[in-house]
């Protein structure tokens, strides 16, 4: 499936009244360059798009279309207009205003639908990809590039995941459970009279499972913040501190020794778990009583070399070791008294514990039982010791907090809280993640807890009900749907990234930035972060392999394409856009023409439509009275398809 986008048009809104044509001798260029001054209404024209492609303005408040009323004007109504071409099929999504009733409607024009339907009623095959998660991909803006970067979000992976269709794995789950349901509430009047409260059972803790599992990825997201901010400030604050000579060398000297003890301190405490996992060397008297469980062995002379097996397999044979012939009655007499005998697997575990004891307890001298308690009398004395350099450190720098001013007192006071806050999400985030051993309740925090009751009770549901079966298929669709979604990803992390990077070495040539790997987040080789322009051409270069790699074709729509890019970059982003994606679409000002028009221009030849669209004010009366005859005209709007015109089109204020 191609999407292709032709153009739009506005009328009573908070944009000018106009009519965008993309087009070019009625087909749509690769390049589409849209040339609107700051003012013009060119983020109000990109959400009103992405409302079009996603139908989510019937959602909108009273407060959220208000806003979209022309500022001064009166009108009690507007219209926006999106057409495209899905494949070779026109496509159109219209949007009325009301704003007496504070609401919007929409129309959908599709060929194969008949005509016009009421309603946004996109195509099924468009349909699944006209979402929040998917539209703001190629309705791309300068936001997205920076959080793809954020370790504290998820954009790359939900990019990932909406563009390679992995939600689609999710689905069949759900699809699934719920006709598991289904047939469990179908089954309730032939059933034991318990189902019901096992059913209801099930929905309390499925609700419980959702809210839990909710809040782990809001605190985590939260957690993250709090832990970016306390390294801002931890930075910020040592910026100000200052230390005389004796001061900062007490102090380097004091964190030195705090980080060898916190090293000393796991190394001991693992030493000590080691020693802990031999019960022997917790004291004596476990090693008296190994000592004395293998004596009774030997005594009782267990275990002997005949075995159960050896009783066993003379049942089979016709004559008796003796000479006598075996019967049946001898046979059976035979196998009842090899019942009286250990079987190999106890006859080999009984030899290899009285020889662990033997080695590990009998044959150790007898200072080894002492050995943890001196091991856990030195872990304490490292204990009191860094707790001692900590408090020293601590003294040193609240001095020379408040020696530093009100500022620095400031960020220390606001470093406390994160840190108390850091401390109070990972104390809640660890009672999610627990692992408790005992059931749960249906109010619990623990997410494999709540998975595993739930489990259980679905079990106990599939039992009353006779799905056993069914329910042992719908584990099966969840165990593989799951280990699916993690294969791909990881193979397409590993993929986008490497032909990402191929792409960044002719587009930042001159500069060695480059993707270490995908996360949750783009993480760069060698570097933390990135400049405004780095984060531009890597948000382009990720989006635009994506776009690039399926079956299905997107159009890239992005405002400001190139304004905070230098010369060199410009020009090789320019060049690098339209070689990635069939249909590039730039909301521009004229102070980004230069570098970037000329690589664009150079590698998309003529198949590119210009226009200039601007506010038709009183203030812009001199270059009202210069339009071309060609130029569109409104009420409160011109736009001009001239690339002459585009060239030498400047507004006073993108000068300054």
């Amino acid at each position: 499936m191609k999407l292709t986008l032709l153009g739009w048009e506005s009328t009573g809104l908070r944009c000018p009244d106009l009519a965008i044509d993309l087009t070019k001798d009625g087909i749509a260029p690769r390049v589409s360059l849209v040339q609107m001054p700051n003012g013009t209404g060119k983020t109000t024209t990109l959400d009103l798009i992405k409302a079009s492609l996603t139908g989510r303005a019937m959602d909108w408040s009273s407060d959220d279309v208000r806003r979209l009323r022309r500022p001064g004007s009166a009108n009690d109504s507007g219209k926006f207009v999106l057409r495209l071409l899905a494949d070779n099929d026109p496509l159109t999504f219209e949007l009325s205003f009301d704003f007496l009733e504070e609401k919007v409607t929409y129309r959908t024009s599709w060929r194969a639908s008949g005509g016009i339907k009421d309603g946004w009623e996109p195509p099924l095959e468009v349909k699944r990809f006209l979402n929040d998660r998917f539209v703001p991909l190629f309705i791309f803006n300068g936001e997205l590039a920076q959080d793809l970067l954020d370790g504290r979000q998820a954009k790359a992976l939900e990019a990932i995941d909406a563009l390679c269709q992995l939600e689609h794995l999710d689905s069949i789950v759900t699809v699934a459970l719920e006709d598991w349901q289904q047939a469990t509430r179908n089954q309730g009047a032939r059933t034991a009279s318990g189902l019901a409260g096992w059913k209801s059972r099930e929905e309390k803790l499925d609700a419980r499972l959702k809210k839990v599992q909710d809040l782990r990825q809001k605190l985590t997201s939260e957690l993250s913040s709090e832990e970016a901010r306390i390294s801002e400030l931890q930075i910020e604050l040592n910026d100000r501190l200052k230390y005389d000579h004796t001061t900062q060398k007490r102090k380097e000297e004091i964190e030195t020794k705090i980080h060898s003890h916190e090293i000393a301190l796991v190394e001991k405490t693992r030493g000590i778990l080691q020693l802990i996992r031999q019960p022997q060397f917790l004291s004596p008297h476990f090693a008296g009583g190994l000592a004395m469980l293998k004596d009774q062995f030997d005594r009782v002379r267990l275990p002997e070399r005949t075995s159960r097996q050896f009783f066993v397999e003379l049942a089979d044979e016709s004559q008796c070791v003796c000479g006598r012939p075996i019967g049946e009655t001898e046979r059976q007499a035979i196998l009842g008294q090899a019942n009286n005998y250990l079987a190999n697997e106890l006859y080999s575990f009984i030899n290899s514990l009285k020889g662990d004891i033997s080695q590990s307890v009998l044959d150790e001298p007898q200072a080894v039982s002492s050995r943890i308690g001196a091991m856990v009398a030195e872990q304490k004395l490292i204990r009191r010791e860094l707790s001692q350099f900590r408090t020293e450190l601590e003294q040193i720098r609240a001095e020379s907090i408040t020696d530093a001013g009100v500022a620095a007192q400031k960020l220390a006071i606001e470093l406390k809280a994160c840190e108390a806050k850091r401390d109070e999400l990972s104390d809640m985030l660890a009672k999610i993640d627990e692992h408790p051993d005992s059931d749960v309740s249906d109010d619990s925090w623990s997410i494999r807890g709540l998975q595993r009751e739930l489990a259980r009770v679905r079990d106990m549901i599939a039992q009353i009900t006779g799905t056993v079966e069914l329910k042992a298929k719908l584990d099966t669709i969840q165990v593989i749907a799951k280990r699916t979604k993690e294969i791909a990803r990881e193979r397409l992390r590993g993929a986008i990234r490497d032909d990402c990077n191929k792409t960044l070495e002719k587009v930042l040539s001159g500069d060695p930035i480059r993707i270490e790997k995908i996360g949750n987040s783009l993480s760069l080789r060698d570097q933390d972060g990135a400049s405004v322009g780095q984060t531009l051409a890597v948000g382009y270069t990720f989006l635009t392999t994506l776009l690039n790699r399926g079956a299905h074709k997107f159009p890239l729509v992005v405002d400001s394409p190139a304004g905070s890019l230098d010369d060199g970059v410009r020009t090789r982003v320019g060049r690098m856009i339209p070689a990635l994606c069939d249909q590039f679409v730039a909301f521009t000002i004229s102070t980004e023409r230069g570098y970037f028009l000329p690589a664009l221009e150079e590698v998309a030849g003529d198949s590119i439509v210009y226009l200039t669209a601007f506010r038709t004010t009183k203030g812009m009366q001199a270059v009202i009275d210069s339009l071309p005859a060609s130029a569109g005209r409104s009420v409160d709007g011109a736009v001009v398809s001239n690339r002459e015109y585009f060239l030498k089109f400047e507004m006073p204020q993108e000068q300054e």
